[in-house]
């Protein structure tokens, strides 16, 4: 795990490498160093980037959510996921003339999501975006598949939960929080 604390600016310029991913409320770029990823909020989003910063604090330690080291009211420093995304991984695999991942993948990634969620749920949040564009891949084995390690990320739209409350409420919290999230008002 890379050091607690990084100088995200030097000579109060950042220092951000390439482009990984790009969200509705930030834009996450590899760290110069290569051993974190850094989140940068979009400047009329910071509502939504400081309520993924809570969510943040509240899971440090659980094995399968994504952690972050440190972060403030723009930037967050997050654990890198050295092979993305599972959707880049298999886009890897696949230009790489290998068979890709398989079913055997597919079901130890999954068990690790349904942690990762019901870790969530015992918390009383529901994660709001599961894709597979937000299931990070950080080990993995193309003839081992139990070696594979993901975590689940981006929590900028996720929303506090009460079981027995209506997806009603919950699309209504989402979206006053996040408006531009493409989640439509309740009726």
């Amino acid at each position: 795990m890379p050091p607690k604390h990084h100088a995200m600016r030097v000579n109060g310029k950042r220092r951000l490498g390439a482009l990984l991913g790009r969200g509705s409320s930030k834009s996450v770029h590899l760290f110069l160093d290569k051993r974190v990823a850094v989140a940068v909020c979009t400047p009329r989003h910071g509502a939504c980037f400081q309520h993924e910063v809570s969510i943040l604090e509240l899971v440090q330690g659980c094995a399968h959510l994504l952690q972050m080291i440190r972060g403030d009211r723009t930037e967050l420093v997050l654990e890198l996921a050295p092979f993305g995304s599972v959707v880049d991984l298999a886009d890897t695999l696949e230009f790489a003339g290998d068979d890709g991942l398989t079913l055997a993948h597919v079901e130890c990634a999954a068990a690790q999501v349904e942690t990762a969620l019901q870790t969530l749920a015992a918390l009383g949040w529901e994660h709001g975006d599961l894709r597979a564009q937000n299931v990070l891949v950080f080990a993995f084995h193309l003839q081992v598949p139990s070696l594979m390690h993901v975590k689940l990320g981006d929590f900028g739209s996720s929303c506090k939960y009460t079981r027995g409350e209506s997806l009603t409420a919950l699309r209504r919290e989402l979206h006053n929080l996040c408006p531009h999230n493409q989640v439509s008002p309740p009726p």
